[in-house]
């Protein structure tokens, strides 16, 4: 069955750090995948990968465009395009404000086609973001999904809050998982941040303490994308 992977969050919340953190676990593990880069304001993860791995460009929503269906049937017509059994789609800050309106409609159309959809919605401490959380769980689009993910972002400090442990079930009967992004050493964060290119194939011209800090970051996406390709 084929996955379709949504990455979303708040503004700053860190989601395109945590789909590269996810994305580089998969290179890792040999998976294949595709992406669909939904962000038309920072294509930032598209930008990354696509000279290395299959990318569509479908942006979720333009300037001009009032319909946010126009958008949808863009990233529709990207799941189909791209043959890969796992597909992740990066998408806008923000999203869910959209996104959520339309959930029911977008996995009619998943299941309609035996595609099964999974949420990774990154999050900080902030009350903003368990707000979030909860909304989507309620009537959004994670309410909807086969799996979700829950990932706090402590890339740039901080700790885990257990306080997100009061994740319910949504209307199919799934909790969402809770995963944390450990923090990483400023050397690593520049690394991650200022090279637009997939960071395994990076490796092995980077010093050896940055390549094995680096390594292990990714590593550590173990089980984060084993709950979310999980059958």
């Amino acid at each position: 069955m084929k996955k379709i992977i949504f990455s979303y969050g708040g503004s700053g919340a860190g989601k395109s750090t945590a789909l590269v953190w996810l994305v580089e676990n998969a290179i890792m593990q040999g998976i294949d995948f595709g992406i669909v880069e939904a962000d038309s304001l920072i294509p930032d993860v598209g930008y990354r990968y696509k000279k290395k791995h299959d990318v569509i460009l479908a942006p979720l929503e333009r300037v001009d465009e009032k319909d946010i269906m126009e958008g949808i049937g863009r990233m529709y017509e990207g799941f189909e395009a791209l043959n890969q059994d796992v597909v992740f789609v990066n998408l806008p800050p923000n999203a869910s404000m959209r996104l959520d309106l339309v959930a029911g409609i977008i996995d009619d159309a998943l299941r309609s086609d035996n595609i099964s959809l999974r949420v990774m919605l990154v999050a900080d401490n902030r009350a903003h973001s368990r707000a979030l959380v909860k909304k989507s769980l309620k009537d959004g689009i994670m309410s909807y999904a086969d799996k979700n993910l829950v990932v706090q972002n402590l890339c740039f400090g901080g700790s885990t809050d257990e306080n997100w442990r009061f994740c319910f079930e949504n209307r199919h009967g799934h909790k969402p998982y809770v995963e944390s992004m450990p923090e990483v050493q400023p050397r690593v964060w520049r690394v991650v941040s200022q090279y637009a290119a997939p960071l395994t194939t990076m490796m092995p011209d980077l010093i050896s303490l940055d390549s094995s800090l680096l390594k292990k970051w990714i590593r550590s996406a173990d089980n984060a994308i084993a709950l979310l390709l999980d059958k």
